[in-house]
């Protein structure tokens, strides 16, 4: 049975559907709901290439008539030099709320987009290559020796979740981190694995919404391997 937030994610979809075409769906319920069906995910998450605050604003107060609810702007970045970014929220309950993101996307699209039910959703690869940039950081930044370092990178349980199956169920991370991602991406992905807050992801993976239990010991395993195996791929670097 899907829950109340599942329920608005696709009747926002059908409302948006065939009508916004500098759009695409990504992020976790991208790759949940088209593709591996693993976890809820409470937000949507719209990329763009084409970023025009006019145009969300107009796409927003559309949502918003159609759904018969007030939708708040939660925040936004604006500024030069940054992804521009604009969340909203739409309460459904006192206790309930859908968030919707439009982002800037700063990075090339690696495979044409996929159209399913008149929506512009983002290929297994692109949304990977973006789970990746999450966790060790896009942004280069040189350091007291002279060397590029990722700059950014966060540690949340969805991100680890979903690089899980995306390595598991697609292509593994050590291949498609050869395949796709530089040396400076590449060493500060080990550079994640090596530093991540264990207990942190372990407590919050119990948190998460996920369709089948994981094992966070197989998981560890797994990242384990896919990293090692980066490792020697990149040996000639490090």
């Amino acid at each position: 049975m899907k829950s109340k937030i599942g329920i608005y994610q696709e009747e926002v979809l059908k409302i948006l559907a065939n009508k916004n075409d500098d759009f695409y769906l990504a992020g976790g319920t991208a790759l949940s709901n088209f593709y591996f069906q693993h976890r809820d995910s409470d937000d949507l998450d719209f990329f763009t290439d084409k970023f025009n605050k006019l145009k969300i604003t107009r796409i927003v107060r559309s949502l918003s008539e159609a759904l018969h609810k007030p939708i708040e702007l939660l925040n936004q970045q604006m500024s030069k030099n940054m992804v521009k970014i604009m969340v909203f929220s739409i309460a459904l309950s006192k206790n309930t709320k859908l968030k919707i993101d439009f982002v800037e996307d700063y990075i090339k699209l690696i495979k044409p987009l996929r159209i399913i039910d008149g929506v512009n959703v983002m290929s297994l690869e692109d949304i990977y290559l973006r789970k990746i940039y999450a966790v060790a950081g896009y942004w280069q930044i040189e350091d007291n020796t002279g060397r590029n370092r990722g700059q950014g990178g966060r540690q949340e349980e969805k991100d680890f979740c979903d690089l899980y199956y995306l390595s598991n169920t697609f292509i593994g991370l050590a291949d498609f981190a050869e395949q796709y991602c530089d040396n400076v991406v590449c060493e500060n992905l080990i550079l994640w694995y090596r530093t991540y807050n264990r207990m942190k992801i372990k407590i919050g993976l119990q948190d998460l919404k996920l369709k089948k239990r994981i094992d966070y010991q197989n998981i560890e395993k797994h990242f384990k391997k896919e990293i090692d195996n980066l490792i020697e791929y990149k040996i000639d670097f490090i």
